[in-house]
């Protein structure tokens, strides 16, 4: 999305079909690869997934607990990015960026930095991503985070009506939306009720593994590469820009795509060949180190690109900040993120520890 092309340029594909050279990448399943959009989706179902495996097992902690321990989980990096963007912009921001594409240049560190714009970063209101643009679905993923042992309970009690309910309100947000005029902070409140759907498919599924994996495991090799590619198609429909879906015909391929997101999970709790590859030492190091990698990726690409921007190509520039994003993913991920998770538990911790003794004096 750095480059020009992306998501500016996916009309123009469609219009244009095969005869585009870029069109292998963003209209076929190779899309996949650089499509924020879906990656963004699946990470919302995975949430659900895993969530729900943490509120229902025999050592579950209690709401307020689990509350803190997800709060700080997700919002100690982040503020730490935030920082980190700050510091960096103050420096760097008023350099251009030739060639870069219009969503990088009007969605990273183009705002003024003022005292007003951090605060409402690190308030993650919704109305501010200037610093970190991929903060917008942490946004969506705390706030629904608050409500998930709710949702929970409601899916454990009436899966079919949750899934339906939640359907239905996703709808109805895009519908408010796609009428427009409304105050940042709402807007971006109806943007979360339209996730919230995601989650209850993950829900769904770890609830359900057992009986997945049962069904899943008579299935032929032919039946589930099947599903496999049902899976990826599905995933490659989703909308350009799911961080602002205001039309029934992208709600309508956005929740294509969540069902798409679900399925590939579901593939992935057989076992099997998926699971032997995720196990493997790169993509276990990538799972590590991926939410830091999601939080500073695009900080470190605004960095490099706006440091030598006009000393070296673009192209090179960016070629730098890939393994450079890592490195300070790996670092992030060790110095900050793991800090912040032990944080996490001992404040959690306290939280039930007094709520047990309130327990037995009362």
């Amino acid at each position: 999305m750095t480059f020009p092309g992306g998501g500016e340029q996916r009309d123009l594909l469609l219009s244009r079909g095969f005869a585009a050279p870029e069109a292998w990448l963003y209209l076929t399943p190779l899309r996949l690869a650089v499509s924020g959009p879906a990656a963004v989706l699946l990470f919302f179902v995975l949430s659900g997934f895993v969530l729900t495996k943490s509120v229902t097992s025999d050592r579950a902690p209690s709401y307020g607990a689990f509350a803190v321990s997800r709060f700080v989980r997700i919002w100690h990096p982040f503020a730490v990015a935030i920082a980190a963007s700050v510091l960096l912009s103050s420096f760097l921001a008023d350099r251009t960026a030739p060639g870069t594409s219009a969503w990088f240049m009007l969605g990273t560190w183009h705002e003024p930095l003022t005292l007003g714009s951090v605060g409402r970063h690190l308030a993650m209101t919704g109305t501010a991503t200037d610093l970190d643009n991929p903060m917008w679905s942490l946004v969506h993923e705390l706030r629904i985070s608050l409500l998930f042992p709710l949702l929970v309970l409601l899916t454990l009690r009436a899966r079919g009506l949750t899934l339906a309910a939640t359907l239905l309100m996703s709808f109805a947000c895009i519908a408010i939306i796609g009428g427009g005029g409304l105050p940042g902070l709402v807007m971006s409140c109806l943007q979360t009720g339209t996730y919230v759907y995601f989650f209850v498919i993950g829900i769904m599924l770890a609830t359900r593994t057992d009986e997945i994996r049962a069904r899943l495991t008579s299935w032929s090799k032919w039946a589930i590469a099947g599903l496999w590619i049902v899976a990826l198609a599905a995933l490659t429909l989703a909308p350009p820009d799911t961080s602002h879906v205001t039309t029934f015909c992208d709600g309508a391929l956005l929740l294509v795509s969540g069902a798409g997101a679900g399925l590939m999970i579901a593939l992935c709790v057989i076992g099997g060949a998926a699971e032997r590859v995720l196990l493997a030492r790169i993509p276990r190091f990538l799972g590590r180190i991926s939410y830091s990698l999601y939080l500073t990726h695009l900080i470190v690409i605004a960095a490099v690109v706006h440091a030598f921007a006009g000393a070296v190509p673009l192209a090179a520039a960016l070629a730098a900040a890939l393994p450079l994003s890592l490195l300070v993913a790996d670092l992030c991920q060790r110095f900050v993120e793991a800090p912040g998770q032990q944080l996490g538990k001992r404040l959690a911790a306290g939280v039930d520890r007094r709520r047990y003794t309130a327990t037995a004096l009362g």
